[in-house]
């Protein structure tokens, strides 16, 4: 029997954890000027709470041992990934200036990211599940499991092939179009929003098992990293400011032919994405208004800018 802590899902000693070690990192930062290690500690943070919600369990069934060494590797992997990025001055995501208000925003929204994207191991390893977990081997195992590996190849893939590019280029308008870059605009999005899915999946079959309908919560977890990467941190301010730097640049005529063959998220030839109307790349692949700088779509296939909506 797994120890009970306040509530049978460890919804709130989860909440407790994250808010307290987040905090003590927010006031570490602020003394000691370490917020660009933000992202580092987040990381970490899954893993603390997967280890002690492992650890509380005290069952130790297959299923939870594949989820916890999972996360582990996903948490060592950005953590390392982060890392080396800040040593070798890699372009760093999300950079916030050393101001107080910016960085308890960013650190509210960091325990809501780390609490809420958690949600299936923690559930998987409360006493409410932990108890009705059915043998390891079933279709959202398989299915789960496959998501994430292939999720985390990607992300692992795009963020090498990135890195690599970053360290070498030598102008910002220097765009990595190679490798699994040539399939999506944004492939680490996509190989992340994969493995959160997976990890979804593969910790649901006890749920299912036991009927707890309570227990669907953690479906909160992929729609989380959804919804952080398209609107939060992620494509939003991104694409925008991108699309305006190179229409406002000489290397315009290039990069619209850029954004007519890379599909924004989801990975997809090029040859074939570029046969798409506008209006399937938005219904189906995502090249919404919200991440469009207007003008840098408002102009021929040929590449030109158009200088008045008379010419449209």
């Amino acid at each position: 029997m797994g120890i009970k802590l306040l509530d049978d899902h460890y919804l709130v000693i989860t909440a407790f954890i994250v808010v307290a070690y987040q905090l003590v990192y927010f006031f570490t930062a602020l003394v000691f000027r370490i917020e660009r290690m933000k992202m580092v500690v987040g990381s970490i943070n899954f893993i603390l709470l997967s280890l002690l919600t492992f650890v509380f369990s005290q069952t130790y069934y297959t299923r939870q041992i594949i989820a916890f060494a999972l996360v582990a590797l996903w948490g060592l992997r950005a953590a390392g990934d982060q890392i080396f990025r800040v040593i070798h001055s890699v372009q760093v995501e999300d950079e916030l200036t050393v101001k107080c208000f910016s960085l308890f925003s960013f650190t509210c929204l960091q325990i809501i990211w780390v609490w809420a994207v958690s949600l299936p191991f923690t559930i998987l390893n409360s006493p409410a599940v932990a108890q009705s977990n059915p043998a390891f081997g079933s279709a959202t195992d398989i299915i789960g499991l496959t998501l994430w590996v292939i999720g985390f190849a990607i992300r692992v893939v795009a963020d090498f092939q990135r890195n690599r590019h970053y360290s070498q280029r030598f102008s910002q308008l220097d765009l990595l179009k190679s490798g699994v870059w040539s399939y999506s605009r944004h492939p680490n999005y996509f190989g992340e929003i994969l493995t959160w899915w997976g990890m979804f999946l593969l910790c649901l079959q006890p749920t299912l098992s036991a009927g707890l309908t309570t227990s669907w919560i953690s479906v909160l977890s992929p729609i989380t990293v959804i919804i952080a990467l398209y609107f939060v941190t992620g494509l939003l301010h991104r694409e925008k400011p991108t699309q305006q730097k190179f229409y406002e640049s000489p290397e315009f005529s290039a990069y619209r032919d850029y954004l007519d063959r890379t599909s924004l998220i989801v990975p997809i030839p090029s040859f074939v994405y570029i046969k798409f109307p506008l209006w399937v790349k938005s219904v189906f692949f995502f090249e919404w208004p919200i991440f469009r700088y207007t003008p840098a779509w408002k102009t021929t296939y040929v590449g030109h800018k158009i200088g008045s909506m008379e010419e449209l």
